[in-house]
Order: structure tokens, then sequence, then C-alpha cells
């Protein structure tokens, strides 16, 4: 249940237009967690980091990662 509650307040973080990328520090910090457990509940709601700056987390449905092509 506690997690739950964590990635509501994950999501409602991240649903605010000035701040749609969170810095892990801050995203632990108010959740009350490590950064490794964070982690774990920013990807189950659908959250990745940066490419350019692994600190720094948004959600995929606002951060799509573009396709890379090998070819």
């Amino acid at each position: 249940k506690a997690d739950k509650e964590r990635m509501s307040i994950l999501k409602s973080m991240f649903n605010h237009e000035k701040y749609e990328w969170r810095k892990l520090s801050t995203l632990a910090s108010v959740i009350g967690l490590d950064e490794v457990n964070t982690k774990g509940l920013l990807i189950l709601i659908g959250a990745r980091a940066s490419e350019t700056n692994g600190d720094t987390w948004g959600l995929i449905s606002k951060h799509p990662i573009n396709e890379i092509k090998t070819d």
C-alpha cells in the first residue's frame, strides 16, 4: 500500500507543466526512499531517465525515447 501511495505522489510531481523533468534526489526525498528503490517505482509509473542527464527523470508519455536506427 505504501508503494501505491508513493507512486501516486511521483505521478503528481510529473503532472506540472513547469516541472516535467525532476531530479532523482528530489523524487527520492519527497517519497522517503533511497534512490535505488525510487528508480524501481519510477519505472513502474512509466518514467525514464534523461538521455543526457541520468539524474533527471520524466514520464515516457511526455518524453518518448526516439527510435535509434542503426542502418
